[in-house]
């Protein structure tokens, strides 16, 4: 997998602020397990390449920019949630924007988005055996099951967590 360093900075990334990672998640194929996706408050998904040796005498700060082999703003609003598919591929991100998008790793370009939730996305899931088949988990209390091949993006809505505690 070939990747591009490129790098847009929020208002509050000019201005020096750091948000800590909300989410981390290796790549899940063998070819490229040694990727490491990193989102944050700002909507920034961050790839590095965990095969580098790090050095004790520099800054957190230091190594990760040694490491970071992309940089991209994947929504507006923090990412909760990243979802590797596709071989690695391709990535879905869930957000507080309430949308799910899903992303060609090695452009960085968005190629789909996926919307009817009514709250922040907490979490985004694929089958392990159909990765055109995903699920999402909302902070509205609904869950959904989207068709990645469908082209509309439509969810079939299953329920929501109130109804899973009446089940006991």
């Amino acid at each position: 997998m070939k990747l591009k360093l490129q790098a847009k900075l929020s208002p509050s990334r000019m201005e020096g602020k750091r948000h800590p990672p909300l989410v981390v998640s290796f790549c899940k194929t063998i070819k490229s397990a040694y990727i490491l996706a990193v989102s944050d408050e700002d909507g920034y998904v961050s790839l590095f390449d965990t095969r580098f040796e790090l050095s004790s005498s520099k800054t957190c700060t230091e190594n990760a920019e040694k490491t970071r082999i992309a940089n991209w703003v994947a929504h507006e609003n923090a990412v909760f949630y990243i979802c590797w598919i596709k071989d690695d591929a391709k990535i879905l991100t869930a957000s507080g924007d309430q949308t799910i998008k899903i992303w060609d790793v090695e452009e960085r370009k968005c190629t789909g988005i996926l919307t009817g939730h009514n709250g922040s996305i907490k979490s985004v899931c694929s089958h392990p055996t159909n990765s055109d088949l995903v699920v999402s988990g909302s902070r509205d209390g609904s869950f959904a099951i989207w068709g990645l091949r469908c082209q509309s993006g439509n969810a079939r809505y299953f329920g929501s967590t109130s109804n899973l505690s009446s089940l006991n």
